[in-house]
């Protein structure tokens, strides 16, 4: 329930810059900014660039972020990777960032990673709508 309210005062943070700048920023910088925000309230590690899962981790839980431009679906992590990471975290939860309307959504990751894809690797696919997510 904790980390709950944590992100949805992080949603609501980032939610105060100007929609015309969230609708612009990369995954990089919805990574960045979701960091900076979670700073404030927590030690956090966040490696620029580093392409692990999940992208920020605070103490025994991680969150990985995500956006699209087209909605509330995207493709996913690798399988493999998400199983290994889920290891050595007690809950991996999930910031989705849906550039078409602006807005952001969070949840537990198992529960937004609505089935297997095949790639050039197994992929999770991300699903929003069907989580419900905050």
């Amino acid at each position: 329930m904790q980390i709950e309210i944590t992100l949805e005062r992080t949603k609501q943070s980032l939610l105060e810059f100007p929609k015309e700048t969230i609708c612009s920023w990369s995954a990089t910088d919805f990574e960045k900014e979701t960091a900076e925000v979670l700073s404030q309230w927590f030690e956090v590690d966040y490696r620029e660039g580093s392409q692990r899962f999940p992208d920020i981790v605070i103490d025994d839980w991680g969150l990985e972020c995500k956006k699209s431009e087209r909605g509330w679906r995207i493709l996913g992590n690798s399988v493999n990777q998400v199983r290994k990471t889920m290891k050595n975290l007690v809950e991996v939860w999930l910031i989705f960032l849906n550039q078409k309307v602006c807005d952001i959504r969070y949840g537990l990751y198992g529960l937004c990673a609505v089935k297997v894809i095949p790639d050039i690797r197994y992929r999770h696919l991300i699903d929003m709508e069907v989580s419900r997510a905050s």
